[in-house]
């Protein structure tokens, strides 16, 4: 959030998407060896997603941005990695030692900065939906690492730029570039070769 308040969102969301390649990453020098098809769809997607959040390739920044970026990109990437090792013994208490701790830490940071806003009563009904979904959106992923390639179901999981483009299309009539809509065609091209091989 520091690096999208201080910086271009055009230049800090494409570098934060970049985080799957972690996952991508640490599946292959595991051992996973999946098809050259799938390999092709895999960096497609990874092309996609980033393509998809909006990349301003004439525009400059400033190196905190970036580096916030990247460090965000790395982060969840490694979450990734995480939620998929713990889900080899169970899915379903990685989640609950995951929530258990962002909930500790954000209640420690409600309490110590409680002059910087607040959630209204009538908010709590639509913060418990979006937590139910990041929550099931979660539990999917960690199920799918146990019956999948890390390196492929985390390239799959993270095509969100692109869903969220079309949505932000379909649903507000937001305009996409060509660039978001080349990103959102490698996606899908990505993701049906991925399935394929």
């Amino acid at each position: 959030y520091s690096a999208l308040a201080s910086g271009t969102m055009g230049v800090v969301a494409p570098l934060a998407a970049l985080g799957v390649v972690v996952p991508l990453a640490v599946g292959l020098a595991a051992g996973e060896r999946p098809s050259v098809l799938q390999l092709v769809g895999a960096g497609l997607g990874v092309v996609g997603g980033v393509l998809a959040s909006g990349p301003e390739l004439a525009s400059g920044a400033s190196r905190r941005p970036v580096a916030l970026a990247l460090l965000a990109g790395f982060s969840f990437g490694l979450t990734l990695v995480f939620l998929a090792r713990g889900s080899e013994d169970s899915p379903l208490l990685t989640l609950v030692g995951m929530r258990a701790t962002s909930v500790t830490v954000l209640l420690v940071v409600a309490l110590v900065a409680r002059g910087l806003g607040g959630v209204r009563r009538g908010d709590l009904p639509l913060l418990g939906l979006i937590g139910m979904l990041d929550g099931g959106a979660n539990l999917t992923y960690a199920i799918a690492t146990t019956a999948g390639l890390l390196s492929l179901v985390s390239v799959l999981a993270s095509l969100y730029p692109a869903v969220t483009v079309v949505l932000a299309r379909v649903l507000h009539h937001e305009r996409m570039t060509r660039v978001q809509d080349a990103g959102v065609l490698a996606a899908i091209v990505g993701v049906v070769l991925v399935a394929a091989g």
